[in-house]
């Protein structure tokens, strides 16, 4: 509707606070990424911000997702093994990269390679988080072959495979219980990709 008195219409107006609330979190949270190559006691308040705006419906997702990846080269450069967030913040990365890149899996394949890369150098990796990177990507190839893409869904396959490699020391009892599953995926979609060509 639109009012006599000149106020705006509802739909029109609605929508305006979010796009503040967007301006600055997208203000503190840069702040927050230039402020710490100088100050590491700004790790845990530019995380805290992040996972906050991770979870609100109104949040600039590359914003947050840029965050993040901040964190982790952070972690690198200071070869600080802090497992657990160098996890969380791996998990988090891939989540919002699926919300962000929903039609094109290659950022999301080269985010599980270097979270191969990680389980390599952090022993203090969490099991927990392992379990999940291991799960997510065997569950992208199955959702692939679902939906018929057969040639995506063995993508998916041999990456779990790079991924189980790594996780031989954390996850032991899952690798074997995996490793037939997707060995016997990955041989029976190889033959109907052949057939198919």
């Amino acid at each position: 509707f639109q009012a006599e008195d000149g106020i705006r219409d509802c739909l029109l107006s609605r929508g305006l606070g979010d796009v503040y609330k967007r301006q600055l979190q997208n203000k503190i949270i840069n702040a927050l990424v230039q402020e710490l190559d100088e100050n590491q006691g700004v790790l845990n308040v530019l995380l805290m911000v992040a996972d906050r705006g991770a979870l609100m419906r109104t949040s600039d997702l590359i914003t947050v997702s840029h965050a993040y990846e901040k964190v982790a080269t952070f972690l690198r450069r200071m070869s600080l093994d802090n497992g657990p967030i160098i996890g969380r913040v791996m998990r988090k990365r891939i989540q919002l990269s699926s919300r962000i890149n929903k039609s094109s899996d290659d950022v999301i394949h080269s985010l599980y390679d270097e979270a191969t890369e990680l389980l390599e150098v952090y022993t203090s990796y969490p099991p927990v988080e392992a379990q999940w990177l291991l799960s997510t990507c065997f569950n992208r190839a199955v959702r692939h072959e679902r939906s018929m893409r057969t040639k995506q869904a063995i993508e998916w396959l041999n990456q779990t495979q790079k991924l189980m490699n790594s996780l031989q020391g954390i996850l032991p009892q899952a690798i074997e219980t995996y490793s037939t599953i997707v060995s016997d995926n990955l041989a029976m979609l190889t033959i109907e990709l052949d057939a198919a060509e």
